[in-house]
This record gives structure tokens, sequence and C-alpha cells, in this order.
């Protein structure tokens, strides 16, 4: 892998780590929720082709995201199914639960069991097929996808749409700036103007510890301009020092280690951190840090076992 790929992965590992981090009680959860799902949408987009034929693409995309998200999606009914049983807790409603993983498949539907962190990927799903048909439509017209993307981003919180269309509809946004971004750049030079315009806002936001409050699986954002304002800023600070490191330190692959497997940890850490959490208060009582340690722990085990099997049952899907 070249090193102009490599920061990418090093950028996608300490994602997920926040992504950990943040589902715990720790202090620092309300920054990391502020960008870090913004970034993995952003990032989404830096691999974006339109090339293919609209058929391959629906069935890539469909194989790549949402073969996983129905499939993980039982897994995590099924654990919370097993999980109520033995502690005797009432039994969900499975019309309801089926309504969440078929029709609705967003945040606040999938919510009754562990697959809740799922809504992630009919997101990207949605997002991607917008680009693609934008691009399949509009490829003589730049500005006007530019337009409809922003359009579609404003209308999303104000409908509320089956199969996430309007969780798409968000997310695009972040896919689209994404692709724009990488495009851009993946042969240039990062501008230094451009970072030292960025790096105001960043410093004042770190020294105000103001963060604008952000829930992107529930489209909340506690002040959208500073919302967008924030999280780019500190989308592209964050590209630029892990591409300037990468390349100036010569980083090897092993970096970007747990990038590569983001979507297992993604779709895992809902188990690790919910037994860390368990085993850490049931022995030396609530610490942040050590449930944190536990958990990832935890997921190294799980990675080590894909590893040494990475065709076995459900490994194959991430």
């Amino acid at each position: 892998m070249k090193n102009n790929l490599i920061w990418v992965d090093v950028l996608k590992s300490i994602g997920i780590i926040m992504v950990v981090i943040g589902h715990f009680d720790s202090p620092y959860s309300s920054f990391i929720f502020s960008w870090h799902m913004p970034l993995f949408f952003f990032l989404a987009g830096f691999f974006f082709n339109s090339d293919a034929e609209v058929k391959s693409f629906f069935n890539k995309s469909f194989q790549r995201l949402m073969i996983p998200f129905f499939i993980f999606s039982f897994v995590g009914i099924l654990a919370e199914f097993v999980k109520r049983i033995l502690l005797s807790r009432a039994p969900m409603d499975m019309i309801d639960v089926l309504i969440g993983v078929f029709w609705k498949m967003d945040y606040q539907s999938l919510q009754y069991h562990y697959g809740y962190v799922l809504w992630f990927l009919p997101s990207l799903f949605i997002a991607r097929l917008i680009l693609y048909a934008t691009d399949l439509y509009l490829i003589h017209y730049k500005f006007m996808k530019f337009f409809i993307v922003w359009i579609l981003f404003f209308c999303s919180f104000y409908v509320d749409l089956p199969f996430a269309i309007d969780n798409g509809f968000n997310a695009a946004l972040f896919v689209y700036l994404g692709t724009l971004f990488y495009n851009y750049f993946k042969n240039r030079s990062f501008p230094v103007l451009l970072f030292l315009l960025i790096l105001p806002i960043v410093f004042y936001y770190f020294y105000t510890q103001n963060f604008p409050v952000l829930n992107l699986a529930e489209k909340y954002y506690s002040k959208p301009f500073e919302n967008l304002i924030w999280f780019f800023s500190m989308g592209l600070a964050l590209s630029l020092v892990f591409q300037k490191i990468t390349l100036h330190y010569n980083l090897s692959q092993a970096y970007g280690f747990l990038g590569r497997n983001s979507m297992l940890i993604f779709i895992f850490h809902v188990y690790t951190n919910n037994i860390a959490t368990i085993l850490t208060r049931k022995t030396i009582g609530s610490n942040w840090v050590v449930e944190f340690l536990v958990s990832f722990l935890l997921i190294g085990i799980i990675l080590v076992f894909k590893s040494k099997f990475p065709k076995l049952g459900i490994f194959k899907y991430v």
C-alpha cells in the first residue's frame, strides 16, 4: 500500500478508537460525538467511484453495506433475546423490531437491540446511491450536483422516510465533500494557508470547550452552521496532520490496522463495551478508562481470531 493511502487508514484508526471511547461514560464523549461520525462519512467519500455500471455499483454497495446490516441486525436481535431471557426481562416487541430492520432502518427503530449502531450502513448505502445518480445524470453539471446535495441535506431535517433515506440525505453531504477533498488533494500538498485559516477555529473550540452538540444518528445539530464549520475544521486539521505524519515518518501498514478493520470494530464494540462495563463495575466500580481498555482487549481477541479465520462465518462480511 502506498503511503498516500496509509494515512487514510491511520485516520480511520483514530476515528474508530474515538467511537469506542465515545460510547462509554467518558468526559470526552460530547467532544467526540461532535465530529467522529461525520468523519467516517467524510472518509467514505475518499474512494467513491461512480465509473461502474449501474448494476455493478448497486450490487457491490449492497453486498458491502446492506448484507452486513441484515446479518448483524439479526445477531443483535439474538443477543438481546438471550440477554432478556437470562435476566428475566420482558420480551421484545418483535413487530417493532422487524419494522426497524426491514422498513425504517434508522437509529430510533434499531435501538431495541444490539444492532442500534448499524444505522450507519443503510445511511451510507443511500448516500452512495444519491451521489452515483447525480454523477450519472448530472455529469456535465457539477454545480447542480453541489446544489442538490445541499438541498437534500436541509430537507433531511424535515422528513422521516423509510429505508434510512432521510439519514442518507443527511450523510450524502459529508460523503460528497470527502470525495471532493480526496480527489483534489490526493496528488497535491495540503496548502499551509488553509491550515492556518482553520487552526484558529480548532483552537477556539478547544479553549472554550463549547463544542456544538451533534448526534448524527438522530440528525440533531445544536447549531447547524457551527456544527458544519467545527467538523470541517476538525476533519481538515486531522487529515493534514496524519497525512504529514505518515509521509514524513514513512509509516508502515501496521499503523492503519485498526482502520482497515473499522467496520468489524464498529459492529462488535457494542458487545465488548457492554461486557467490559459489567466486568469493571462488578470488580472495581465505574471507571471508563479501565472499561475502554478491557473492551479493546476483547476487540483485539476478535481481530486475532478474524486474522486466523478470515472467511469463517460472519467474519467474511466485515
